[in-house]
């Protein structure tokens, strides 16, 4: 089942404000106790079809139908401009309107005069001393394939839940020869990643239109988790989920799909646009012991670094979650009268799909259960520190960067104060 982790939400709110003040995303203030607000810029607004499914979806549900929040600026913002809604935020923002790190942290870093970057740099392990403490890093670069080492007073793992994992693995000394951070066994253990429902959508009638719907919004809408955490409970499954979804007019898909020619065909194109409704449930994955990775004994990358083999898959928990999610999203169609409904699809998405791994190098206080504690500390050593989702001891429903962010402040907090008390 879920398990409460060694740290309160308390402690991480400061944390929290601290992440939302730097990377400036803009989100509601829905005021649910499930989904706490901050520290948000403006929110985006709902699409036509989003305005539709507010208003349907709260009479019919009572659930509240919001912006979903995004980590794009939608006011100007520590010298970062708003937003241009070009819709291409997978490929960059050269503006560092959407939050990344390329655009944003490491310049940020950079302009402290404290910071080094070394590119191309493949880690394979961390360089362990005799007495149990880290040294430094080995490393590969990346096209001439030479290794080298990086020295260091302290090492932080954050290259995300399952390579920092590989890393400490693979990094095997006298002392530790399962892999620092791993002498209970508990290292590679509970991994999670959310799960969704996925397929669900329709046309909407009412908003066939000729006129063209401004377009470039990187968010739908999103409705939080109230099952199993508002009174509506269902004894068939642990935790719960949440919905997210959009309508958007359908110009190019018809366009492309008439049979027809010339001017009818144009007329149709240009004066009678479909609009399509799609929406989806994301589910939280328990973290259970079966679901694992370790360092493959025999198959290796590209640089002769051990591969991950991983060995995970949803469990009777997240399949009965699965089932009152497909209730649901069927209701929410028939709810909002589309044509041409498509139900959602059976299956559950393919672990890993969602790119929210999560656990592996958990937290806590007890060491023969847990990989660090509650600073993201190894228990093993204490000058090693993870700082990514892989510290995770439970997941929720929704996406990970923002707790990532504020515990791994809170980390660096932790490590300037015990350096200036001499115990690192």
């Amino acid at each position: 089942m879920g398990k409460d982790g060694p740290i309160s939400s308390g402690a991480l709110e400061p944390y929290y404000d601290k992440g939302e003040d730097f990377l400036g995303g803009g989100g509601p203030r829905g005021g649910l106790e499930q989904r706490p607000d901050g520290k948000f810029l403006p929110p985006m607004n709902l699409s036509c079809g989003g305005e539709l499914a507010r208003k349907v979806i709260g009479e019919k549900f009572g659930w509240r139908v919001m912006p979903d929040r995004v980590a794009n600026l939608t006011v100007e913002h520590r010298g970062r401009p708003a937003c241009h809604y070009c819709d291409e935020c997978q490929r960059g923002c050269y503006t560092a309107s959407y939050f990344n790190s390329p655009s944003v942290t490491l310049p940020a870093a950079a302009r402290t005069g404290r910071f080094t970057l070394v590119s191309d740099a493949v880690v394979s392990h961390v360089l362990m001393d005799r007495e149990g403490k880290a040294r430094g890093v080995h490393y590969i670069e990346r096209s001439t394939r030479q290794h080298r080492e990086v020295s260091a007073k302290i090492v932080v793992v954050c290259a995300a839940a399952l390579e920092s994992t590989r890393i400490l693995l693979n990094s095997t000394s006298p002392r530790f020869p399962k892999g620092v951070g791993n002498s209970e066994g508990v290292l590679g253990h509970y991994l999670m990643d959310h799960f969704t429902v996925e397929g669900a959508g329709g046309f909407l009638p009412s908003l066939k239109s000729s006129t063209r719907e401004p377009v470039g919004r990187p968010c739908g809408f999103l409705i939080a988790k109230y099952v199993n955490a508002t009174g509506k409970r269902n004894e068939d499954f642990l935790r719960g989920y949440r919905f997210d979804g959009d309508g958007s007019q359908e110009v190019y898909s018809q366009a492309f799909g008439l049979a027809e020619v010339g001017s009818g065909w144009r007329a149709k194109v240009r004066d009678e646009i479909p609009y399509y409704f799609s929406i989806e449930a994301q589910g939280e994955c328990l973290p259970r012991y079966e679901n694992y990775v370790t360092l493959d004994p025999e198959k290796k990358d590209t640089w002769g670094i051990p591969a991950l083999h991983i060995n995970a898959s949803y469990g009777e928990n997240e399949n009965n979650m699965a089932k009152a999610m497909r209730q649901d999203l069927g209701e929410i169609l028939d709810a909002m009268k589309v044509e041409q409904p498509q139900p959602p699809r059976e299956g559950l998405s393919i672990f890993g799909k969602n790119i929210h791994e999560c656990g592996t190098a958990r937290m806590g206080n007890d060491p023969k259960t847990s990989v660090v504690d509650k600073f993201g500390k190894l228990h093993d050593a204490k000058n090693v520190f993870v700082a990514d989702g892989a510290v995770f001891v439970t997941q929720g429903c929704y996406e990970p960067t923002l707790t990532i962010m504020a515990l791994a402040a809170r980390t660096g907090d932790y490590i300037v104060e015990e350096l200036k008390r001499g115990n690192l």
